[in-house]
């Protein structure tokens, strides 16, 4: 039998005698009991350092989506409250237009490719009539120097050759010219293409709509807002906590629980921590992911108990405690005589009806008082309220 049962024990036993039969302080006979008190021993459990804060649910995916061509609004059977898998398609825009100025586009292409393949023909024609010419030219330079040819037909022969030289060059600065050009062709194609495809809608991620802001049938221009989409499939909660609290926060360590109507609903992990304090509010932002298929409205509110640090440690029951400062508070233990004695506690976190005991190698095996300790001093002999 531990000191804490021998003690109780004796308690209860002594409180027994004195009511049955009287007590008296002397003769060996149990002394009366001055006050009446229950008691706890030191317990060992885990300690939470806990931050309360509110939060607002929110969806982790969330969009508006906006017309990126211009056209009647075509194909929008959706509307408020329906839901979308990835890749449906939520609307269109008039095509019409567009697959003509595509068409168009092509043509412009297939063209300008025909230009350029027929410069290079050109180019290459002017290289063979170059050399050709080229060749004439040194036996007619030769001949002249012979004396026999013509000076003319030499002079002929010499400004042949250099009309062929500069078709060399018109024939390249024509290539260059035609790339250009179809290089151009082609861009405008991409944009056609690009633009024609704009033209369908569809859902980026699974989504529910939850606000349409035109009409179907109605002519819409770029930048215009079309629906607004949520994903209920990943929220968040979204909270704000006081500055002085920023260091003891960390993302992908820190957990936190979700309260709705004041019931837990889920646990989660702090994925986002703003990279600064507002300075006006002195708050940050945290959000907290909320695991998938929790039981939970995106847009509620909800009350979150941040895990701030947790650990295992030696405590006891708060009602044993009389508080000196935030780090300090004294108690009333039971000696093995049946008297009280004061002693002073280190105390660290405080959670929910239990505090931790700091100094706990000091106060081991002591058994506290945990009510009826007003009016109680040193060496007042106790016993065991019944």
């Amino acid at each position: 039998m531990n000191f804490f049962h021998k003690l109780l024990s004796g308690m209860v036993a002594a409180t027994v005698l004195c009511g049955m039969s009287g007590c008296r302080r002397h003769g060996g006979t149990p002394q009366e009991p001055q006050a009446y008190v229950t008691f706890a021993q030191m317990q060992k459990r885990i300690f939470q350092k806990h931050l309360p804060a509110k939060g607002i649910v929110h969806p982790i995916d969330s969009a508006i989506i906006s017309a990126q061509t211009e056209g009647m609004l075509v194909n929008m059977n959706i509307v408020e409250g329906d839901y979308a898998k990835d890749g449906d398609a939520l609307f269109c825009t008039d095509r019409s237009n567009l697959e003509a100025l595509v068409s168009i586009r092509k043509d412009e292409v297939e063209i300008l490719e025909a230009v350029l393949e027929r410069a290079k023909i050109k180019a290459e024609t002017a290289e063979l009539t170059f050399r050709q010419l080229e060749r004439d030219y040194e036996r007619e330079r030769k001949l002249r120097e012979a004396n026999v040819n013509s000076q003319a037909s030499f002079e002929a022969v010499e400004t042949a050759s250099r009309k062929a030289a500069l078709d060399i060059t018109d024939s390249k600065v024509d290539i260059v010219n035609a790339q250009a050009r179809l290089q151009k062709a082609r861009s405008n194609l991409d944009t056609a293409l690009r633009d024609l495809e704009h033209t369908l809608y569809k859902a980026p991620y699974d989504c529910v709509v939850t606000e349409r802001f035109v009409n179907p049938n109605e002519y819409v221009t770029p930048g215009q807002k079309i629906l607004k989409i949520e994903n209920h499939d990943r929220l968040q909660v979204i909270c704000h906590i006081e500055g002085t609290h920023y260091d003891e926060v960390a993302v992908g360590r820190t957990r936190a629980e979700i309260f709705v109507n004041g019931q837990s609903v889920c646990s989660g992990i702090v994925t986002f921590k703003a990279p600064s304090i507002e300075p006006e509010s002195q708050t940050f932002k945290l959000k907290i992911a909320i695991p998938k298929n929790t039981s939970i409205t995106c847009g509620s509110p909800c009350d979150v108990k941040l895990i701030l640090l947790e650990k295992e440690a030696w405590g006891v029951p708060g009602s044993a405690l009389q508080t000196i400062d935030d780090h300090h508070a004294m108690a009333f233990v039971a000696q093995e005589d049946g008297t009280a004695q004061s002693v002073q506690v280190v105390t660290g976190i405080v959670d929910d009806d239990f505090t931790e005991v700091l100094n706990y190698q000091e106060l081991k095996g002591f058994v506290f008082v945990t009510s009826g300790q007003e009016g109680l001093e040193d060496g007042m002999t106790i016993g065991v309220r019944q």
